[in-house]
């Protein structure tokens, strides 16, 4: 039984330079970085490509990092600055009721 590679760790397999290698570091989608991690830090070793293993370490520290550090991050968007006003308790207070009682007698589930 032959097992297929998924589709960018077959084209991170396929690079033969570290140019292509970082080429396709800088294109892999986040969560192809975070789910094979393993088998991409593997591809690069065995290239001797210590700097992308590098760049592989940094950009999954900060992805698995605390997203918010209390400031205001205009990267964001309007999105993540609303979760931050209601993180602070900044949107008014009459919009933020408890969450109903789930699952008690008589309630749906």
């Amino acid at each position: 039984m032959s097992l297929s590679l998924v589709e960018e760790i077959e084209q991170l397999q396929n690079c033969q330079t570290h140019q292509e290698c970082a080429q396709w570091l800088l294109t892999c989608p986040y969560s192809k970085l975070m789910t094979y991690e393993m088998a991409i830090r593997a591809r690069l070793r065995t290239r001797g490509f210590l700097e992308g293993i590098e760049y592989l370490d940094k950009e999954l520290r900060r992805l698995r990092a605390p997203r918010w550090d209390g400031e205001f991050d205009e990267r964001n968007g309007h999105g993540r600055q609303t979760m931050m006003l209601y993180a602070d308790g900044h949107l008014p207070l009459e919009e933020d009721q408890p969450f109903p009682p789930v699952g008690g007698e008589g309630e749906p589930i």
